[in-house]
């Protein structure tokens, strides 16, 4: 259970790696109790529950509809990319928080997964700009913007968001390499 635990991601994520390789009964019960006593876990835990997001429609396939936000932690400038059908991450290190910078990062996980059908992000001035505007027509994919004044109607990429500062927090407080974390996220 610690070696499942190492990365101090959460109790899901835990059990998807812990049913990888065994199962026995009663084996989530245990692992929440051992999360339960985790000094790390416990100490930079959310302070209250939130309320659920409503659920958006899911796509047919993976990378039709993704999301995406920018956020800061330690000092350094983060594009996550989320998917909406198989909520899978992708966190990128920005430069800046420039349009450029904004439109690079997707490029690469284009790439890699494909062009999606749709990108949902906040209206921030970097997804707001003229050049943004333009690398969506080139690429030929619907950009949906959403009120940054709510970031609850962008809960997709506004849970990865959290879920990726979580887990960088914890990393760094147990001496965890982020990125690896990242890894074992999926």
């Amino acid at each position: 259970m610690s070696l499942a635990h190492s990365s101090h991601i959460g109790l899901g994520s835990c059990l998807r790696r812990l049913r990888d390789c065994m199962f026995w009964p009663g084996m989530s019960a245990q692992m929440k109790d051992f999360m339960g006593q985790c000094d790390i876990c416990l100490t930079r835990r959310d302070s209250q529950v939130q309320e659920p997001l409503l659920q958006h429609e899911v796509p047919p396939r993976p990378w039709a509809k993704v999301a995406a936000d920018i956020c800061f932690h330690s000092g350094r400038t983060l594009l996550v990319v989320v998917d909406y059908f198989s909520n899978f991450i992708e966190v990128d290190s920005l430069s800046s928080e420039t349009s450029k910078s904004a439109i690079r990062s997707p490029i690469a996980t284009f790439n890699r997964f494909g062009v999606p059908d749709s990108l949902v992000t906040d209206n921030g001035p970097c997804f707001a700009s003229s050049e943004f505007a333009k690398f969506v027509d080139q690429w030929n994919f619907q950009h949906i913007t959403l009120s940054p004044r709510y970031p609850q109607s962008n809960g997709k990429a506004e849970n990865a968001v959290r879920t990726v500062k979580r887990l960088f927090t914890k990393c760094h407080a147990a001496g965890v390499s982020e990125f690896q974390a990242l890894l074992e996220l999926v």
